[in-house]
């Protein structure tokens, strides 16, 4: 579903996120009119799209689309997606999915995971401190996908700044390919 805003008035801090596509084979141009796609949990740690256990208990989301996108990227190369900061699940760290398309081929499926003090800070207020702090996996180098070395987890990191407009957060994150 292509759109920007994609929280679908989920509660949650706001989160504006932007991807910038560039070709590693050419001095890192930008890349238009790839497609990329997103999704992630709402703040209480659910999926859109799926029937799943939480700690709320079993819910049905198979019919709803909230926290998903696909957008094209513009002339610069970017896209920017209007949302919330995810929550988390048993098991792994808050983190954003993510596809890149260049014409009709799947280059890249990827994921990037938020700092760990931003995480903190958001687990501490409204509506994430009735969840809590991440209690099965306590950290990002903890996490079972950004765990490999503290080099992968520095490559796959949100850059991530305080938003006082919004009272949220803005993000934002590379993607070179060698297009």
């Amino acid at each position: 579903m292509t759109r920007r805003v994609i929280h679908e008035n989920r509660p949650g801090l706001p989160l504006a996120f932007t991807f910038t596509l560039v070709n590693t084979k050419q001095g890192c141009a930008a890349i238009p009119d790839a497609r990329i796609d997103v999704w992630h949990c709402d703040a209480d740690g659910y999926y859109s799209e799926y029937q799943e256990p939480g700690y709320l208990g079993t819910r049905d989301l198979t019919n709803q689309t909230f926290c998903r996108g696909i957008q094209r990227t513009n002339a610069h190369g970017q896209v920017t997606f209007e949302s919330i900061y995810p929550g988390w699940y048993e098991g792994r760290i808050t983190h954003i999915h993510f596809e890149v398309y260049v014409g009709k081929k799947l280059l890249l499926t990827s994921q990037l995971a938020f700092p760990d003090s931003i995480n903190a800070a958001v687990y501490a207020k409204s509506p994430y401190q009735k969840h809590g702090n991440n209690t099965s996996v306590k950290s990002n180098a903890a996490d079972m996908i950004f765990s490999e070395t503290s080099t992968v987890l520095a490559h796959a990191l949100f850059n991530v700044v305080p938003n006082a407009a919004t009272g949220g957060y803005t993000a934002a994150y590379t993607i070179g390919l060698p297009v």
